[in-house]
């Protein structure tokens, strides 16, 4: 793409008639500009889904609904091993690090969270899981969802599609609304 844009580039700081040339190439820009606002929405909605599949597979939930793009579920499940092993992608987060165990009160601070939603999924992974909507004030990139024993059980990312302030995320466990809250880690 980028030689075909810097001929079309050469070709306008060569021609004989600028003012043509220039007035083509905004036409152009313009007819072009449909397909690229599309491109965009695109590689937001394959980001969304990146994020989402990773962080349900760092808490160890994988919906059967969930959305993978073009990939397969099996490819996922494959890799998983290897990654959890290398402490790499995901599992490298310090968010991750904190799951299955409750955080001491240095390691996060309780950030205060509200409207709950709470949809019990079915897993492709071992154990039940729930899929989580919450809203919160922060800047944080990433929550930690601790269960009513502090322990930590999930994790969270802000979704810009839901309303203001929109977090969503996924548990571990049977897990009901009442009594989860969310941590917000230093190193985030």
């Amino acid at each position: 793409m980028a030689v075909t844009e810097g001929a079309l580039l050469a070709t306008v700081a060569m021609t004989a008639r600028p003012r043509l040339a220039r007035s083509a190439v905004a036409v152009l820009a313009i007819a072009m500009l449909p397909s690229q606002l599309w491109m965009g929405q695109l590689a937001r909605h394959t980001q969304q889904i990146a994020d989402q599949t990773a962080l349900g597979v760092a808490v160890g939930v994988l919906a059967t609904t969930q959305p993978l793009g073009e990939t397969l579920p099996e490819e996922v499940t494959a890799a998983l091993p290897s990654l959890r092993a290398r402490q790499a992608a995901m599992y490298a987060w310090p968010q991750t690090r904190l799951l299955g165990r409750v955080p001491g009160r240095d390691e996060g601070t309780v950030i205060a969270a509200r409207n709950w939603q709470v949809q019990p999924v079915e897993n492709r992974l071992d154990g039940p899981g729930a899929h989580v909507t919450f809203a919160a004030d922060t800047p944080a990139q990433r929550l930690v969802i601790v269960d009513a024993g502090g322990r930590a059980i999930g994790l969270a990312v802000p979704d810009r599609g839901t309303a203001p302030h929109g977090w969503s995320g996924w548990v571990r466990g049977d897990i009901a609304a009442a009594g989860l809250r969310v941590i917000a880690i230093a190193s985030d």
